[in-house]
């Protein structure tokens, strides 16, 4: 952080003199000043601390970043669901089925489930296992079979028509190993 007069280049001290021309002080406050710095003395600039090892910049995993982003759905119903705030009415738990069984299992249960006039329920896929030689954290997006498949299959027929939202569930729901799904509303009642 700079300290006030120091380190800072003479056009950000203008820009900031510009900028409060037009400030009108509170009652009992005195009118902002620009920093006081003097053509004159030297600016010192500190180097930037590098890191030791160079970042290691990567893709988000898709399951961690909202997956479906409904039109229909308001902000308040969105922003409960993604805080685990609504009433889980039924719960699938994926452990233990291949990609192709979970997503048989799984296409049963929210079509069922959207069937019965359910609304919230939640789906554990888990968040993949490590083998001896996995060295990879978990949530990197190669493990987890379940996992990573989740996103696409509610976006593909026949889960794309009942499906409205998904959000990464809560730790107390199964953290990053499961997923809220709303279920739209059906119009024939």
């Amino acid at each position: 952080m700079a300290r006030r007069g120091k380190d800072i280049p003479p056009e950000d001290v203008a820009l900031w003199a510009e900028m409060m021309e037009d400030v009108t002080p509170l009652p009992g406050h005195a009118r902002p000043v620009a920093p006081d710095v003097s053509e004159d003395s030297p600016q010192t600039l500190r180097p930037a601390k590098l890191p030791k090892q160079p970042l290691r910049i990567r893709d988000p995993e898709p399951a961690l970043v909202a997956p479906i982003i409904g039109s229909g759905i308001d902000l308040n119903t969105r922003k409960s669901l993604e805080r685990g705030q609504m009433a889980i009415e039924a719960t699938l738990d994926l452990h233990g089925h291949n990609r192709d069984e979970g997503r048989s299992v799984m296409t049963a249960f929210l079509l069922s489930a959207y069937h019965e006039d359910k609304r919230c329920v939640l789906v554990i896929t888990g968040k993949g296992r490590l083998t001896k030689n996995d060295e990879k954290p978990w949530w990197d997006s190669a493990r987890g079979v379940l996992k990573s498949s989740f996103n696409d299959w509610v976006r593909e027929p026949p889960l794309d028509r009942v499906v409205l939202h998904t959000a990464l569930a809560r730790g107390k729901h199964g953290g990053g190993g499961a997923y809220y799904v709303l279920l739209r509303q059906k119009r024939d009642k």
